[in-house]
């Protein structure tokens, strides 16, 4: 979003920079950060360097800096243990003793090297491993022999080959054994069953994870409609973010309809034009 904000040659773009200024003032809306949103911000290329220093400098400008939620890989496994304790998801925003905070200052004020604070901790190994696995499990299945195999029998099943895509959210279907898998690992089977694996995938950020998965697998390997791309993997981060707080604005729309194709979500997605028109619209 900060991107497509940065044209400042372009009237539509100043437009709903304005709408976005206002709405953030008047306390109408709040932009809350994640740690993959300013890993974007920081990371790119050499030859990006002069156009996400423009986007970090919106980002200041706007951001809520009271709140930032939690990585990732942290959203998603806070709320499976929340789940095994209370039936309910995690408060989604880092701890005032999460090591985060000592980047955020330096972001926000612009002080030094923020590439370097963000790498001083285990914060960005830790959801790189989140993304590895998140590649492991859609390649690994994405086999091209086993995918053959699982192709034929799912036609020879079903001849409209979405209809498996709801089978894979029934009762005992891919979904549950994923979510009871994730369960297993944080040894809270038992407590998660107790209350429900059906219950645990309405946690949003569960649900959109897993969502997300299997939506780059279920279209790669029944619909093959799409390749495997690496973004892939920070897109199924963002994908987990927007569950926690249940609005996202996105450009992108290979993301957006990974978003919709994944059944009874709660994630408002809004594109950077209708999230702008709803902000002028909603002006006193």
């Amino acid at each position: 979003m900060f991107g497509d904000l940065t044209d400042s040659g372009n009237a539509e773009t100043a437009e709903r920079l304005h709408a976005l200024k206002t709405g953030v003032s008047e306390q109408r809306v709040r932009i809350i950060l994640s740690f993959e949103s300013l890993q974007e911000l920081l990371i790119g290329p050499e030859h990006k360097q002069s156009h996400l220093q423009r986007c970090r400098r919106l980002c200041r400008e706007i951001a809520d800096w009271l709140y930032l939620l939690k990585p990732a890989d942290e959203l998603f496994r806070d709320d499976v243990l929340s789940f095994a304790r209370t039936g309910l998801p995690s408060i989604p925003f880092v701890r005032p003793d999460h090591e985060l905070w000592q980047h955020i200052d330096p972001i926000r004020f612009d002080q030094r090297d923020l590439l370097g604070h963000l790498r001083s901790g285990d914060c960005l190994s830790r959801t790189l491993d989140f993304e590895r696995r998140f590649v492991d499990t859609v390649l690994k299945r994405a086999d091209p022999e086993k995918a053959k195999c699982v192709r034929d029998a799912v036609r020879k099943q079903h001849s409209n080959p979405e209809s498996q895509w709801r089978t894979l959210w029934e009762t005992g279907g891919t979904a549950e054994i994923m979510a009871r898998d994730f369960a297993d690992h944080l040894n809270v089977l038992p407590e998660c069953e107790e209350r429900g694996i059906d219950q645990l995938l309405r946690i949003p950020t569960i649900r959109m994870t897993l969502g997300y998965t299997l939506h780059a697998w279920y279209m790669q390997i029944i619909q093959q409609k799409t390749r495997f791309e690496m973004s892939d993997a920070m897109d199924s981060r963002h994908a987990t973010c927007a569950g926690a707080v249940g609005n996202i604005v996105t450009t992108d729309g290979r993301f957006r309809a990974a978003i919709e194709h994944i059944p009874d979500h709660a994630v408002k997605v809004w594109s950077l034009n209708e999230f702008t028109s709803e902000l002028r619209n909603s002006m006193p």
